[in-house]
């Protein structure tokens, strides 16, 4: 336990293909616990509420039962042997304290991404409350 003191969690997610393929194409996580507190991560196309095609997705916490918020970085897999793409969360604002908020990947982004079947892994390493600085 030592071992572990001050260190921070991380949980990753598979995002099956069908939800990263489309303009409908929406995912929630199960809800998971981040410093103490209630979250789900939920993805989508951006736009797509208003009829737009960007191609874009966001990746977004949604905070349950508080208004705190989540600094954290979202590590992207890439295939086997290509790294990640990381995306660092540590700018909500606290005026928005109680929505969502989170990151976006351009299409040719998650491209680089999408895994074999298609999924999407991706790591979400918590660093603490609060915007950074």
């Amino acid at each position: 336990r030592l071992a572990m003191l001050g260190s921070s969690p991380a949980l990753v997610h598979h995002i099956p293909a069908h939800a990263v393929s489309g303009p409908e194409s929406f995912w929630s996580s199960p809800p998971f616990t981040a410093c103490g507190h209630v979250w789900t991560m939920r993805s989508g196309p951006i736009g797509a509420s208003m009829g737009l095609k960007t191609g874009s997705n966001y990746f977004c916490f949604l905070p349950h039962g508080h208004t705190e918020r989540l600094r954290c970085n979202l590590y992207f897999a890439r295939l086997p042997g290509q790294g990640f793409k990381e995306r660092r969360l540590h700018d909500w604002p606290v005026e928005l304290a109680g929505h969502p908020w989170g990151v976006t990947l351009k299409p040719e982004e998650i491209e680089r991404c999408r895994q074999a079947d298609g999924s999407l892994l991706v790591m979400v390493h918590a660093i603490g409350l609060g915007a950074a600085g």
